[in-house]
């Protein structure tokens, strides 16, 4: 068994190595947006008393080999700010997977800013890669047991406020890298972070010296070969000259790290609409602004928005959006900010997580209070239906109580702090958990049904039976992942499904057909509802999705997922209203009671994220655009963000504070 299973590790190992190829190369490109080609290099750090390793720059293309030379795969990588270590980890991961054989390790980038270091390494790990890569929840926690992902973090110096004296998560992710075996050997790790960071953690962190390297600045002849690729590199030859003569100088300090490089040349290769360059480079030798001044880096950050085909207009709104997330982004770094026992990022920009943004409250209240208003329609289908009905006040009370039930669940889930948005995958239905997820609600339909046909009325039985089983077997099968335990699912719901069912044989039970037909299938709502909400409270099925889409996707489906199962409420309801006995009502009556009914229930239950984004974007109104998926990525295309998984990232943290700047101001 175990064989078997490493052999599947091993494939999934394989199968998944290309798609971590591809993403890397999105990223380089990204990160390389309007900039040069530049050479970043390394140095192995001299460590008092431990040797003095050979001091010359190696090119970054070397680190690979650097690498798989140290002593138990552990590398430590230290730089300044807008150095190229994430660049440097890029390319290492390029060179691990070229030199990777099969049924080896991955190498993996994740951004070690959201990790909680209490969890546990290989938990969040799981997390990570379950919410960034597409991989389910089981497949990710398989290839982080059998030690088949690499972890690559980084971004340690990011896990505490930038002034912390003792940077205490830092040097506890660096314990828990260091602590972390495999069979018995120190477990191969990779880890970047600012050297700051890297010498107030390794004073306190009490362990073996890793094997580290330090970025190098780069010097005036590698600035030289940057500036010679731009296409009017002759215009550069006063800077050239300027480098030549100083060395040492102002100049050549701030152009020798690649971030402020890449600034530089996007601003003064700038052209004009009539294909003229808008700024001289001899301008450089006599300005004393350093290049992470507030001025240079608005001109940037205008200059891509220009470059990313932004009108003014739209500029000025894109960049106050940004200001309003940078803000956000800070305070919550600043502050330690938690929201539902969960630290809120200072680094991801994650769009249906986000909504903390207007506060830990005001878009809790306002979604549940959203959901109230779409369950009006319904209310007011249940009291028209009511008035033509000659019913007994008991039968009324049943109908009233079972049409309550799942506006208090939206009720109580608008509330909850982190919404789960849903999907609805057709696919599924050809995959072996699909398919055996369907048959599994047989033998739970055919137990349901042989406890109700004991208490009488064939009819009520039957309709009850049939659409219960039709609701939540698609349910199950359809929109919950597959890393939720399936036995679990189908017990808890047909426990659910049978007190529901005797709940409304003693209620509508008068109903016939029509009875069977509402509890039927408002019992498989709330069924389904229950058996997640016990299914994903194991620890092998949180966190994570189905098949992670990227982005706005999140919230795009689960406004789908509401659709869906509102036009399919809307169908049986009209079928529900046409069975019902003593109801006179024409088909344009039960067409628009229906439409009402699913409405209701598509987007005031079933759509909780979406709520809680229109919520946000209510609370934000002014503040953030209507679009904002829209507006992030044209900020990624122009190159002001980049993508990590699932999260937009300001290119650069200098980006980022000076973003939060401007909303100060």
């Amino acid at each position: 068994m175990r064989t078997g299973q490493r052999d599947h590790a091993r494939a999934l190992a394989d199968a998944f190595a290309p798609g971590v190829m591809r993403r890397e190369a999105e990223q380089l490109r990204q990160l390389i947006h309007h900039s040069p080609v530049m050479d970043v290099g390394f140095r192995p750090l001299t460590v008092e008393g431990r040797g003095v390793p050979d001091p010359e720059t190696t090119p970054g293309a070397g680190i690979t080999d650097f690498y798989r030379r140290t002593a138990h795969a552990r590398l430590v990588i230290v730089g300044g700010g807008g150095t190229g270590k994430t660049v440097l980890l890029i390319r290492m991961t390029f060179g691990l997977l070229d030199l990777r054989r099969p049924g080896e390790a991955v190498p993996y980038r994740l951004s070690a800013a959201d990790w909680d270091v209490g969890e546990g390494l290989d938990h969040w790990m799981t997390r990570g890669l379950a919410r960034e890569s597409g991989l389910s929840s089981g497949e990710a926690a398989l290839l982080v047991s059998d030690g088949l992902i690499l972890p690559v973090l980084d971004g340690l110096d990011e896990m505490d406020p930038p002034d912390a004296e003792h940077p205490c998560r830092a040097t506890a992710a660096l314990r828990a890298l260091h602590e972390r075996t495999r069979e018995g050997r120190p477990a191969p790790f990779v880890a970047a972070y600012r050297d700051g960071t890297h010498q107030r953690a390794s004073a306190t962190d009490g362990q073996p010296a890793t094997p580290t390297v330090v970025m190098a600045a780069l010097d005036a002849d590698r600035i030289r070969r940057c500036v010679s690729g731009l296409p009017g590199h002759g215009r550069w030859h006063e800077v050239l000259g300027e480098l030549e003569r100083h060395p040492c100088g102002r100049l050549a300090r701030q152009l020798s790290v690649p971030w402020h490089l890449a600034v530089v040349t996007a601003l003064y290769e700038e052209r004009d609409d009539a294909g003229g360059h808008m700024r001289d480079p001899s301008d450089l030798i006599r300005t004393e602004s350093a290049l992470s001044d507030a001025g240079p880096l608005c001109l940037y950050a205008a200059a891509l928005l220009r470059a990313g085909g932004a009108d003014e207009t739209e500029a000025r709104r894109i960049s106050g959006m940004l200001s309003e997330l940078a803000a956000y982004l800070v305070d919550n770094q600043a502050l330690q900010r938690r929201a539902g026992g969960e630290p809120l990022p200072h680094v991801d920009i994650v769009v249906h997580r986000l909504w903390p943004i207007t506060g830990s409250r005001s878009a809790r209240w306002l979604s549940a209070a959203l959901s109230m208003v779409l369950w009006m329609p319904a209310a007011f289908v249940v009291w028209w239906v009511l008035g033509r009905m000659n019913w007994t006040v008991e039968l009324d009370a049943g109908v009233a109580v079972a049409a309550s039930l799942l506006p208090l669940r939206s009720l109580w889930f608008s509330l909850a702090w982190w919404p789960h948005p849903k999907r609805i995958a057709l696919g599924r239905l050809r995959t072996r958990v699909g398919r055996a997820r369907l048959a599994m609600t047989l033998p739970g339909a055919l137990a349901l049904g042989s406890v109700l046909a004991a208490t009488g009325r064939p009819d009520y039985t039957v309709a009850f039976v049939v659409s219960f089983a039709v609701v939540f077997g698609a349910g199950i099968a359809l929109a919950v992942r597959d890393t939720a335990d399936s036995r679990l699912l189908v017990l808890t719901g047909t426990a659910t499904g049978l007190l529901l069912g005797l709940l409304g044989r003693v209620l509508v039970g008068s109903l016939g057909t029509a009875g069977g037909l509402l509890f039927g299938t408002a019992g498989a709502g709330l069924a389904l509802f229950a058996a997640v909400a016990v299914a994903l409270r194991m620890p092998e099925a949180t966190p994570g999705h189905v098949r992670n889409p990227v982005f706005g996707e999140f919230v795009r489906n689960d406004l789908h997922t509401g659709l869906v199962s509102g036009t399919s409420t809307a169908a049986v309801t009209a079928a529900l209203l046409a069975l019902l006995p003593g109801l006179v009502a024409s088909p344009l009556q039960i067409a628009v009671a229906a439409c009402g009914v699913g409405l209701s229930v598509g987007l005031g239950a079933v759509a909780d994220t979406w709520r809680r984004h229109i919520a946000m974007l209510i609370l934000a109104r002014g503040r953030l655009p209507i679009r904002l998926g829209a507006a992030l990525e044209h900020s990624y295309r122009s190159g002001l963000l980049r993508r990590a998984g699932i999260a937009y990232q300001f290119r650069h943290l200098e980006l980022r504070d000076h973003f939060a700047h401007v909303a100060l101001r």
